[in-house]
């Protein structure tokens, strides 16, 4: 099952992702009496993940085969971020030597380095990046985003696929410069 954020009437929604295009989550809860929020994060947060799975598994798959006059056809569709506001944005980074030897720094061979990017980072496709106005070498990585749908701590590596929500992609984005004056 693959769930998106799209534009729609100037709001963000959430949508379904089925072979064609997207149903709205809206239009599945009047279609099929159910009471799923239509903000993805929400979603997410709330526990309703695991019961829009269980049913979509069940029995939904074949019924939103058949809804053909609610699709929106994905040429009609303008993607936004999966979610806005996420509690945190933790980011690994130096996880490979080539990218670290272009930053002059060694990749660690114990623990990751990570970090912490603000909500504020986050924007859809299509919109500006913007790149500080002191940086002369900006670039771009493209990351796989994990996406952690329930509050844990201390997840052993057999237990981490239960504490998954999903995943997404990213493109990350360096200010090189910046970063080698200011490791």
């Amino acid at each position: 099952m693959r769930l998106a954020t799209i534009q729609r009437n100037g709001e963000e929604m959430a949508g379904l992702v089925v072979h064609d295009g997207i149903l709205l989550i809206e239009d599945l809860n009047t279609k099929f009496n159910q009471e799923w929020s239509t903000d993805l994060f929400e979603i997410i947060t709330s526990s309703q993940l695991d019961g829009m799975k269980q049913w979509y598994y069940s029995e939904g798959k074949e019924k939103v085969a058949e809804l053909g006059d609610i699709l929106i056809p994905f040429q009609e569709v303008e993607y936004a971020p999966l979610y806005r506001h996420p509690r945190k944005i933790w980011g690994i980074g130096l996880n490979y030597v080539e990218h670290a030897a272009d930053l002059n720094e060694k990749a660690p061979n114990t623990e990751p380095a990570s970090f912490l990017k603000p909500d504020t980072t986050i924007i859809g496709p299509n919109d500006t990046i913007k790149i500080p106005l002191q940086s002369e070498r900006t670039t771009a990585e493209a990351e796989l985003g994990i996406v952690i749908g329930k509050e844990c701590k201390d997840v052993s590596e057999e237990d981490a696929p239960n504490v998954i929500a999903g995943f997404t992609t990213i493109i990350d984005m360096t200010a090189e410069d910046i970063l080698q004056r200011n490791p």
